[in-house]
């Protein structure tokens, strides 16, 4: 679950001199599904991605292949990225639909779960 159009303006200020196809191709590679892998390898190759910028082959002028890194997240200027939180935000899977308080996005990724309690006095 990402939000594409602030992930796409992430993407764009981050990586000025890339091409939309180097956009397009992180974009589908942070929205592959890693739900046959264990939770640790999906975890690590997620957090690659994040930490590391993401790895694409994409066609020079020449007709070439060419290795790019996207950047999804600026950790040495953190100004450069884009802070969301959302409340109430309702997430739908293929089983179920849960909403959860609080959801904190970095760039348009989801990297803040916070579900609050209610005091009640017993």
């Amino acid at each position: 679950m990402l939000l594409v159009r602030k992930l796409n303006e992430a993407i764009k200020k981050l990586n000025p001199d890339i091409c939309g196809e180097a956009e397009e191709l992180a974009i589908q590679e942070l929205e592959k599904d890693r739900s046959r892998l264990s939770s640790v390898k999906a975890n690590q190759e997620v957090y690659s991605i994040i930490k590391n910028g993401v790895k694409v082959k994409v066609r020079n002028k020449k007709g070439e292949l060419e290795d790019q890194t996207v950047k999804i997240i600026d950790f040495e200027n953190p100004e450069n990225n884009d802070f969301f939180l959302a409340s109430q935000f309702w997430i739908t899977g293929d089983i179920d639909t849960r909403r959860t308080d609080l959801l904190g996005f970095v760039n348009g990724i989801p990297l803040i779960f916070i579900e609050l309690k209610a005091l009640a006095e017993r």
